[in-house]
């Protein structure tokens, strides 16, 4: 796990000067990142640089940027290859020969055998970027989830990259803009998602994206997406159980693949257990972390984590999240770069820095309801199928319902609008009321030109899914869960140079869950015991029975105790936040009606406190960048 950046710059006259030297305060920035070791590599046009989190071949063999100089090839990656050695071997058939046991090499030689081919042979989370001197271009590349971030700047013959925002924005010459579209779609989707950022000339490369980057311009291909492909469907809940159960035991063995110490995280739920319990199979005596805090805390989750690690043989570790306050919004700005709405990053990152105590690599139960049908919306959406399916056979037509920014919408439209556009109805509505309030004309305009469910459509005519409970899915792992299944993962433990592995986002494991079909997933009662159906029948006899059918289970973040930071703040940190005179100047939200709804919602729930803290982090974002 690493930092990278670099800079290409065809004329010269950003990097000519202080040549190596060009990328120190950008590494500086991506120190937490890599804590073990930092390097760059000088090639005009070009210059790259990493931080090293040591994970597999501790040695120097295995430095960053790495070079290649029979092929005229400079990498810098940051991620793990869990079926690296797998490829290394087939590599080593063909005559390739390694001085190192790192990954990092065996994506370097991949790449010069393959070039962006190679991207359908990597399983594992990954951002990288490869110079080739001899062709003088610059390939860079993101997995295929968007584990591993990157994001860059662009103008003519100057390109930079780094692995975060905080740590581009160090190159003084990059200008500091807003984007008034990525602040709208923002709030949205949590943060900005790709390609924006919340900065104009900063832009996100997305997942499952490649770019290549010479002297005529720039070029982006998607080489992956979630995609449902016609592939045959498991027919019974017992047989995708148990595949379920193998896949999950082969997906965590390659990822306990570490030479640093290895535990996992264990929250007490379906999905973190699960992930527990197969890796049992595989280590002994792991550690396993769980954070809780605030009035919001569950003591049945608890001792059900308790019980997991008793059952695992694990040594477990219950962390208490200390006292808070609103301020903390102004940390979690700090941290992320960008404007966020949640703040699930304090819980994560408070979790992160009391792991580090004890390992480097702690695996999560991340996108286990995304794939299994976890969530409320995955119940609602079956029932809709259902009868989306009834009225098709009794031949019902019923006029097309025009989707409207804001106004919620009844069953009966749902049920007439395009597969398309229904979780987006659903959803969107409440915050397109809400942003109907609180924007000036200008940003009124800048919402009428970028319409957020277009993002979720787009998302769902993609994966070519014929049912809404599929198009969810994709819908969820490509945009609508970002923040939480990866970008907020990534943020908190690399802050304390820990990193996160997901089993379930694991190629293998997405590619199974889309073939196991909605009636295998989600039952037919609104009961939590009938979601995930699929996984408890793969953990009948991996986990107690109380954690299999457990119900209730408190999401992530869930123990913030938003209302009462709200109302409760003596300093009035909040308030000042959205009345902030820098959320004012930039003439985008109308911070008179904002201070109005902070004021009613003491009485009644307004508007959801999340939409007022994301407008608030906007404000503390203003103040820390311009």
């Amino acid at each position: 796990m690493c930092g990278i950046c670099g800079i290409v710059d065809y004329e010269g006259g950003r990097i000519a000067a202080a040549k190596d030297q060009v990328l120190q305060p950008v590494l500086n920035a991506l120190r937490h990142r890599g804590p073990d070791s930092c390097g760059t590599h000088f090639m005009p046009p070009a210059v790259l640089g990493a931080t090293r989190l040591a994970i597999l071949d501790l040695s120097e063999r295995a430095a960053q940027p790495m070079n290649r100089p029979a092929d005229s090839l400079t990498l810098v990656f940051n991620g793990e290859i869990y079926n690296y050695r797998e490829l290394r071997s087939e590599l080593e058939s063909f005559g390739e020969e390694f001085k190192s046991g790192s990954d990092t090499e065996v994506v370097l030689a991949l790449y010069a055998r393959m070039g962006p081919a190679c991207l359908r042979r990597l399983r594992g989370m990954f951002a990288f970027a490869v110079w080739d001197s001899k062709k003088q271009t610059l390939f860079l590349a993101r997995d295929r989830v968007g584990e591993k971030p990157l994001v860059y700047y662009h103008d003519g013959d100057v390109f930079a990259f780094a692995s975060e925002v905080p740590a581009l924005l160090r190159l003084n010459w990059i200008p500091r803009r807003v984007d008034e579209v990525g602040l709208h779609l923002g709030l949205y989707y949590v943060h900005a998602p790709a390609p924006w950022t919340a900065f104009r000339d900063v832009r996100r490369l997305g997942p499952g994206c490649w770019m290549e980057v010479s002297r005529h311009g720039v070029r982006c291909e998607q080489y992956w997406s979630c995609r449902f492909d016609g592939a045959e469907q498991f027919r019974d809940l017992p047989t995708a159980a148990a595949a379920v159960a193998r896949c999950l035991d082969e997906t965590t063995e390659l990822m306990s693949r570490s030479d640093v110490p290895l535990g996992a995280t264990l929250s007490g739920g379906l999905d973190s257990g699960s992930v527990a319990a197969s890796l049992a199979k595989t280590l002994g005596g792991f550690h396993t972390f769980r954070v809780s805090g605030g009035p919001a805390t569950n003591p049945a989750e608890e001792s059900a984590s308790d019980r997991i690690a008793l059952h695992c043989g694990t040594r477990h570790h219950q962390l208490l999240l200390p006292p808070v306050s609103v301020a903390s919004f102004d940390d979690v700005v700090s941290v992320f770069g960008e404007p966020i709405a949640t703040m699930v990053l304090v819980d994560v990152r408070h979790l992160a820095q009391q792991a580090k105590q004890f390992v480097t690599v702690a695996l999560t139960g991340a996108g286990g309801d995304e794939l299994f049908g976890g969530y409320p919306d995955h119940w609602v959406l079956r029932r809709l199928d259902r009868e989306r399916s009834l009225r098709r056979r009794w031949r019902v037509r019923r006029h097309r319902t025009t989707r409207q920014s804001s106004g919620r919408v009844g069953r009966d439209e749902v049920l007439s609008l395009p597969p398309a556009q229904v979780f987006s109805a659903l959803k969107f509505p409440p915050i397109g009321e809400f942003a109907e309030r609180i924007y000036t004309p200008r940003m009124k305009e800048v919402a009428g030109q970028h319409d957020p469910a277009a993002l979720c459509e787009r998302a769902f005519i993609a994966s070519g899914a014929e049912n809404l409970v599929d198009g969810l899915l994709a819908q969820q792992l490509m945009l609508v869960s970002q923040y939480s299944l990866t970008s907020i993962i990534d943020a908190a433990g690399m802050q304390s140079a820990l990193e996160f592995r997901s089993p379930f986002l694991d190629l293998k494991m997405i590619e199974l869950a889309m073939r196991i079909p909605a009636h295998l997933k989600i039952g037919p009662s609104r009961s939590a015991q009938n979601r995930k159906l699929v996984l408890r029948e793969a953990m009948r006899n991996r986990l107690p029975p109380e954690v299999v059918w457990a119900v209730g289970k408190t999401g992530l973040g869930g123990t913030i105790p938003y209302h009462q930071w709200l109302h409760s703040d003596p300093h009035g940190q909040f308030h000042r936040m959205l009345t902030s005179p820098a959320l004012s100047d930039l003439g985008l939200f109308e911070t008179r009606t904002l201070e109005e709804l902070w004021l009613l919602s003491s009485l009644r729930p307004v508007v959801p406190i999340a939409w007022l803290w994301g407008v608030a982090t906007i404000a503390a974002w203003l103040e820390r960048y311009f």
